[in-house]
């Protein structure tokens, strides 16, 4: 852990860790855009890697995470009672890659 600080803060000479971040925060906010595009309720902060997606109806639950599981992507997926019944969403994790 300390030598991933490290490399974030740039002590180890190079602009890895920045430019990682750089690229999560670009790929980040063009994710959130393009969903926005498409008419989809995202929540959070701009420039955030977790990017929550509105899915209403619990009913949406597991057949949007099977879907996703089939396209190979990995998401979580939340819904009562950790959040109110229409309240369920998906998160999205987004990467440096």
């Amino acid at each position: 852990i300390l030598t991933a600080f490290k490399i974030i803060n740039g002590d180890d000479g190079t602009s890895v860790g920045a430019d990682k971040l750089k690229s999560i925060k670009e790929n980040s906010n063009y994710f959130r855009n393009q969903l926005k595009k498409m008419g989809c309720s995202v929540l959070g902060d701009e420039d955030s890697p977790v990017i929550p997606l509105m899915l209403f109806g619990p009913s949406h639950i597991a057949a949007f995470s099977r879907e996703c599981l089939s396209r190979g992507l990995a998401v979580v997926v939340v819904g009562a009672p950790a959040v109110p019944i229409y309240g369920s969403r998906v998160r999205f994790c987004i990467s440096a890659a």
